[in-house]
């Protein structure tokens, strides 16, 4: 997409997200100034990546997976994020590598731990996915977390990148409530930065993948911490004494 396209595209989807969403942010002061550094966030639907595009003032790298590059409209929307197409449920080595030029350039990269915003259409063939109602494909209707992948924290060792995470609240609902002509207020949440992380020298197999998961389960309490109790679904949080 060249640049003119681009400015059209962005100001069009900007448009549509201010008639759609009320959108307040808190904890701006834990942007960074630059990068490198990962963006990560909880996966309610396909706002969230707009919001990170629209609404932090950077110009980010997404991964963005091939069934929502299938689409027509989707993938004209995220084109305008600049983003890297990754198969779901297979080691995308032309991915990682790209998502480690962005990081070595200093850019900024935003990837999602959960893996898809559907528990069930993530573990799909693309062909398959497509074939399941488009709402299901954008929208979780839980709103809670599920459970992550590793790929997250595989990224995030392979490039020893620090971590920016953000909690999104109420975007699963923007979709159904725009359809009914009603405005959604939508709340980012931005945490402070954490990592990096690096992989001990010389550990391998059970180890590394136990470190792996650690790295997992790390990233997505920081995200749980943005978020209230009811949205953290198996990430719950001890209580404070």
């Amino acid at each position: 997409m060249n640049t003119l396209a681009r400015r059209l595209v962005t100001a069009i989807v900007r448009f549509i997200a201010w008639l759609a969403m009320d959108v307040r942010v808190t904890g701006r002061s834990n942007i960074p100034t630059h990068g490198p550094f990962l963006i990560i966030g909880n996966h309610f639907s396909l706002i969230e990546p707009i919001l990170v595009g629209l609404k932090l003032g950077l110009e980010p790298t997404f991964f963005a997976s091939a069934d929502l590059m299938a689409h027509p409209v989707t993938r004209l929307i995220l084109k305008v994020f600049r983003p890297i197409q990754v198969h779901r449920r297979e080691i995308d080595r032309g991915a990682l590598r790209a998502a480690r030029r962005v990081l070595e350039e200093g850019g900024m990269l935003v990837i999602f731990p959960e893996g898809g915003i559907d528990e069930v259409v993530r573990d799909m063939p693309v062909e398959e996915g497509l074939a399941v109602p488009f709402d299901q494909r954008t929208s979780r209707s839980s709103a809670q977390l599920i459970e992550a992948r590793d790929g997250a924290a595989y990224l995030a060792t392979w490039t020893e990148a620090p971590i920016l995470p953000i909690g999104f609240l109420h975007t699963e609902k923007v979709v159904s409530n725009f359809r009914r002509r009603r405005r959604t207020r939508v709340e980012m949440n931005i945490g402070p930065l954490f990592g990096p992380f690096v992989v001990p020298a010389g550990l391998r197999g059970p180890e590394r993948r136990a470190f792996l998961e650690t790295v997992t389960q790390t990233m997505m309490e920081q995200i749980a911490a943005l978020l209230p109790p009811a949205n953290r679904g198996i990430y719950q949080l001890p209580r404070e004494p």
